[in-house]
Order: C-alpha cells, then structure tokens, then sequence
C-alpha cells in the first residue's frame, strides 16, 4: 500500500523536474540573447568610442589649437555680419593673434557702418506702411507697427530730433502716457495704452488715428526708451527712400513687426 503514494510523488517530481528543465532551459536562453544584445551595444558605443579617439590622437596640440582659432575666427566673422562685434567682445578672445584678427573686422565693420544710409541712431517711420524701424550703431533694435495722425490731424513728416524725454504724464490733460519721445512742438513717439484691438490696424488709420502723434505699442516704446536720448534722429516719410529702405529691409530679415498684443 506504501509503494502507490511513493509511485505517485515519483512521477509528480518527475513531472515538475521536466517542467523545471523547460523554465531554466527557456531562462537560459534569454540571457544569453540579453547577454549577446548587451555585448553588441557595448561593442557599437566602444568602437565609436575607439573611432573618435582615434580622430583625437591623429591631431597634433598645436592643430587641435589651430582648430579652435579657426572656430572662434568664424564667431568673429558672424558677429561682424551681424554687425555686433564690439571693443570688449574682442578682449576676451582666447589668444592674442584672434584678438588681433577681432580688432581687424571691428575696424571694417566701423568702416561700413560709416557708409550706410542709415548710420547713426536714427528711428525712421513709414507713414504709408504704418510701420518703424529704429536703429543704432547699424543694427535694427525695433521693428514696429505704429499708429500715427488721422487725416484731419496728419502727423508732420521731416527730419527732427528728440527735444524731450518725458516720463508718465497726461497729454492734453486727458491722455495718460508713460513714456514719450517729443520730437517737435507737441508732437512725440509714446505708448498708448488705451488704443486696443482693430484700432492698431493701419486701415482704420484715417478715422481713428491719432492727433498727429506717433502711437507706439508699449514693447516698442520701452525699447525705444531704454536705447535712444535727447538728440538722436526722427525721420518721418510718406514712404521711405528706395536707399533706406533697401539698407532696413537686409537688417530686417525674417523679423516680424512688433505688434499691439506683444507684452
């Protein structure tokens, strides 16, 4: 009676060792695939590594340090394209020999600044495109939609400069501006904080432009407020000369006008 419970546990082991063999066997086999996978990662990032080594061990210290001027000489090209390159950002190339080519292109971007149209710090308005474009040192610090004087009260075009800078104040007693470039008599470049909406538009112009002043979004005054003073230029033109115009079109770019919903 005893051999029966002692057959049956046989062939129940039996029957999980067979089960157990297939578990490990399967087990087994997915780490040897996880294994082969990891060593052919391993494998790959080790011999790029070994590849960019070997990029790095063919270069001498003295090209490597040639490499580096010839990156930093291309920075200073861009800059001077872009008209930015500046006396301090000279002074602090990694060697002498760049800060002597830096100073070089510094000089022939002063040279062609000097021969543009618009050098200076000069902020143009296009009263048929409703539209400014200021700039300093040839570069284009604003590019902005503007609202100027309706067809009863015109905005007066000409050459003038600023004669005032004036903080938050009242104009005509009724119209509250926090910041105003008065470029003749009693007219000025300011914000206009109570102009929303479709009246930014330039097609509502005639109507319900304004007394003649030059209405700025509040971005495009805070600009104008931090890089322009008393003495600097306004030029206002029906539409600008083909000269200027070509000059701001190339600093323009892709750039978009600054609009009225820009904070």
């Amino acid at each position: 009676m005893r051999r029966i419970p002692i057959l049956i546990l046989a062939l129940v082991l039996l029957t999980n060792t067979c089960q157990a063999g297939e578990f490990f066997s399967s087990v087994s086999e997915k780490l040897t695939q996880t294994k082969s996978t990891v060593f052919s990662v391993f494998y790959s990032q080790n011999s790029e590594k070994k590849i960019n080594q070997k990029i790095r061990t063919d270069l001498s210290k003295e090209e490597i340090e040639e490499l580096k001027k010839e990156v930093e000489r291309k920075k200073i090209i861009r800059e001077k394209e872009n008209w930015r390159l500046t006396e301090h950002y000279c002074l602090l190339r990694s060697d002498y020999d760049n800060f002597l080519f830096c100073l070089e292109k510094l000089e022939e971007q002063k040279q062609a600044c000097e021969a543009q149209k618009t050098y200076g710090n000069n902020i143009y308005i296009s009263l048929n495109d409703q539209l400014l474009y200021a700039v300093k040192n040839c570069q284009l610090v604003a590019y902005s939609i503007v609202i100027t004087g309706k067809n009863k009260t015109p905005t007066p075009t000409g050459t003038f400069h600023i004669y005032s800078a004036r903080g938050p104040h009242y104009m005509q007693g009724e119209w509250f501006v926090n910041k105003a470039f008065y470029f003749w008599r009693g007219y000025a470049l300011h914000d206009a904080g109570w102009r929303t909406g479709k009246y930014w538009e330039k097609e509502y112009r005639a109507y319900y432009g304004s007394h003649g002043c030059v209405n700025l979004p509040q971005k495009t005054m805070n600009i104008l407020w931090d890089q322009y003073v008393v003495g600097d230029n306004v030029y206002v033109y029906y539409s600008l000369p083909e000269e200027i115009f070509s000059e701001l079109k190339e600093k323009i770019g892709t750039k978009k006008p600054i609009i009225s919903t820009d904070e």
